[in-house]
């Protein structure tokens, strides 16, 4: 990072994966599946969503897939990895909690105009 001027500059590194080997179409398939669910629930809550699923033939699906979670941690973690297999498992394995942590956030945004509080407290 250059921080000589008012705003931060770098250097951007392209790289290729280091690991080639062919992805599983069950992992794929996986992939797509928790891609569905996720655009389910954000069909559900009222967000955009893409219109059509991405193409399962694509090199680099994970990366087709990643920007429908809307956290920059996990993208951050796509993007260093170096193996489609090891981006697409990571896609995953992170579709269950980030489900519960929107279901969450929506349910907290119904109930807090109401009294100010997300739950009950602790002591009732």
């Amino acid at each position: 990072i250059n921080e000589e001027k008012d705003y931060l500059q770098g250097e951007v590194e392209y790289f290729d994966d280091e690991d080639w080997s062919p992805v599983s179409a069950e992992l794929r398939i996986q992939a797509l599946e928790a891609y569905r669910h996720i655009r389910q629930a954000l069909h559900e809550a009222g967000d955009e969503q893409p219109a059509a699923d991405p193409d399962l033939n694509q090199p680099r699906l994970s990366f087709q897939l990643a920007p429908i979670v809307d956290d920059l941690d996990f993208q951050n973690m796509l993007l260093r990895s170096r193996s489609e297999s090891e981006r697409l498992q990571q896609f995953i394995d992170v579709t269950k909690p980030y489900l519960e942590r929107r279901r969450y956030k929506a349910r907290m945004q119904r109930l807090a105009p109401m009294n100010g509080f997300g739950h009950r407290p602790a002591s009732l």
